[in-house]
């Protein structure tokens, strides 16, 4: 079932296998064209015994449920989920084609895991132009542009070592470097932003809430942004847990209308509108001058509004009206 934490990615009402717009489809890219579509398999392949996929609970797999990935599994980890490479015998070494470095080996060279590119956006997932992200040109300008290069596993800035940590998983420590780079940029919506994902992680869900809403208030364009927040983990089970443990707090303490403004901004950039919208309109409940929710909650019926233009266009017949022409 698709979901928080599957492996998988919502872009544009379907769900993908690679990372929606950060993916470029191109030869070699590990994908397959066929009838105008990109495929994880070749349209010629057939599934079956010794076919290289796995059957388990009703569908075919690129890992068997059994298998435990690691640094010489043969698969490769491409800074977010395991990829199935070029071949089942890939041996990793000098010159395969990847890149080796913080124990794992990956499909693009350290230099892409860096800050202040002219194509970073948020952590360091970002592979794609800022363009294509739906940033308007002022943030860019004044929120990234000026950032020397800095490779974020080894810098010794704060706002690098803050996402350091969180790639790696440690929360509390990504916590401190946040609040270091926080204070040396206190006007820098992103920051705040991207703490409330620590924050979040270590289950400080009146924290995150401050940092959702001070950071939309600088930044209150971030509502027109296209990303998907499972990019930027590095550990989709990490997101799974973290979204899992939102959701049972909220069941616990349906009053606390912060916690339920946090989960629904979470599902804003999972792409779950409905449910965003039921968590927005809760909170604003509480607070009907909540800014950020009323901001989130008018782009949500902006793209509903939009939907059902289309939708009925597509219902109208076709038109009967007779063409005139000068012949």
């Amino acid at each position: 079932m698709h979901g928080f934490g599957c492996g998988h990615f919502y872009d544009n009402g379907i769900w993908l296998s690679h990372t929606g717009s950060l993916h470029y489809h191109h030869a070699g890219c590990g994908h397959y064209y066929y009838d105008g579509l990109w495929n994880n398999t070749s349209c010629y392949h057939i599934h079956g015994p010794g076919c290289g996929h796995h059957y388990y609970d009703g569908r075919w797999n690129d890992f068997a449920h059994t298998h435990i990935h690691s640094d010489h599994c043969g698969h490769l980890y491409d800074g977010t989920q395991w990829l199935i490479v070029s071949s089942d015998d890939h041996i990793h070494g000098a010159n395969c084609g990847h890149y080796r470095f913080s124990g794992r080996w990956h499909a693009y060279p350290r230099e892409y895991y860096t800050m202040g590119r002219a194509n970073s956006l948020f952590f360091f997932v970002d592979l794609g132009d800022y363009r294509n992200r739906n940033l308007p040109d002022w943030a860019y300008e004044e929120y990234l542009a000026d950032y020397a290069t800095a490779d974020i596993f080894r810098s010794t800035t704060p706002l690098a070592k803050a996402y350091a940590a969180f790639a790696k998983s440690r929360y509390y420590d990504s916590l401190v470097q946040f609040r270091l780079a926080s204070q040396i940029e206190p006007d820098n919506g992103l920051i705040y932003l991207a703490r409330a994902q620590a924050q979040i992680a270590v289950k400080d869900y009146r924290a995150a809430f401050e940092d959702l809403k001070k950071g939309m208030t600088l930044l209150p364009e971030w509502a027109d942004v296209r990303i998907n927040l499972s990019e930027i983990y590095s550990d989709t089970i990490d997101l799974d847990t973290h979204i899992s443990q939102l959701e049972a707090w909220v069941e616990r303490y349906p009053r606390d209308y912060k916690a339920h403004f946090v989960l629904g901004y979470f599902y804003y950039f999972h792409q779950e509108y409905d449910a965003a919208k039921n968590e927005l309109q809760y909170a604003l409940s509480w607070n009907d001058q909540l800014e950020p929710a009323l901001n989130l909650i008018d782009h949500i019926l902006s793209f509903e509004a939009e939907q059902e233009v289309l939708t009925m266009e597509q219902d109208l017949p076709p038109s009967n009206e007779v063409e005139i022409t000068t012949e």
